[in-house]
């Protein structure tokens, strides 16, 4: 399913950061313990709904800047 670039949906990135976002405040809520394993799941299933594509490499890009700011695990 093609759809537009995220960069041609004005807010299209903030509203995709908050999807992402309530989606793991609500992983944290039911499990009690930050999970990132959904986040690629998540985004793919926000960028179908929407029709909308991004790059892989933003993708992944953006994970990482999503994953640097997680809080620490505690060991």
């Amino acid at each position: 399913m093609a759809g537009h670039e995220i960069d041609d949906r004005p807010g299209a990135r903030a509203e995709l950061l908050c999807f992402l976002v309530a989606t793991a405040a609500a992983s944290r809520s039911l499990t009690h313990e930050w999970r990132v394993d959904h986040v690629v799941e998540s985004c793919r299933i926000w960028l179908a709904r929407h029709a909308v594509v991004m790059h892989w490499l933003e993708r992944r890009q953006n994970r990482a800047v999503g994953l640097a700011s997680c809080p620490a695990r505690s060991a």
